[in-house]
């Protein structure tokens, strides 16, 4: 059959594209083969801090603090001179001059095949990368006081092991062997035992068993939800 011939946009088409893009909660930054701004959405203006006036017709280093890191920006550089697609994290400036942290993502704008530009959005994940580095200074402060801890203690979910401490790795050595698959098998074996109730008999694989006492107190670990077994 004959295939459809292409439909021209109409000035309604073009009306509705820039409504659309205008409305978008990213940074939506539309940049010709010169690297020059030719438009910004809104959301750009309220990212950055600068009118759309003070914005199109410079290019996209204004936005480049002098002191930030030259590999993520050579990277996106690299992409988008080769014709590829990029997304990436990179810092930024406001034009108050202070700096976050941006998601941006970059894809060429092609016409029949040819690449006439570039539309990149951005979004400001600084909340984000602040909330995880938290989260990992509260994990690595856990990690301090559990494995300081003398009594044995586990961090599990869903029947795995997410961490042992120092006295529960005692433990699994000196009645398996030092054997690091030895010793995480006979910590899985514990963890199978553990439940509602307050003592648990631990068999061994010498003979005989362990009574051992244990407090079960719900933990966010690692981002999911877990169990601290002591």
């Amino acid at each position: 059959g004959v295939l459809p011939t292409a439909k021209v946009p109409t000035p309604l088409d073009s009306a509705i594209l820039v409504a659309a893009l205008e409305q978008s909660t990213a940074g939506v930054e539309l940049v010709d083969l010169d690297v020059r701004i030719r438009w910004v959405n809104q959301a750009f203006c309220r990212l950055t801090g600068y009118e759309r006036q003070e914005i199109v017709g410079e290019t996209p280093a204004m936005f480049r603090p002098q002191d930030a890191p030259n590999e993520p920006y050579a990277a996106m550089e690299a992409a988008v001179r080769g014709g590829a697609d990029y997304t990436g994290e990179i810092v930024r400036r406001r034009k108050d001059g202070s700096t976050y942290q941006c998601r941006i993502t970059i894809c060429p704008v092609r016409v029949d095949g040819t690449i006439v530009g570039f539309c990149a959005q951005h979004e400001d994940i600084s909340e984000q990368r602040r909330q995880l580095a938290q989260r990992e200074e509260s994990e690595l402060n856990l990690r301090a006081v559990l494995e300081a801890i003398p009594d044995i203690v586990l961090v599990h979910a869903e029947g795995r092991v997410l961490l042992a401490n120092a006295a529960a790795r005692r433990f699994a050595e000196r009645h398996v062997s030092t054997s690091v698959p030895a010793r995480d098998a006979f910590l899985a074996r514990l963890l199978g035992r553990i439940g509602e109730d307050m003592g648990v008999m631990l068999p061994l694989p010498s003979g005989g068993s362990v009574a051992l006492e244990q407090r079960v107190v719900p933990v966010r670990f690692e981002g999911i939800a877990a169990t601290l077994s002591i």
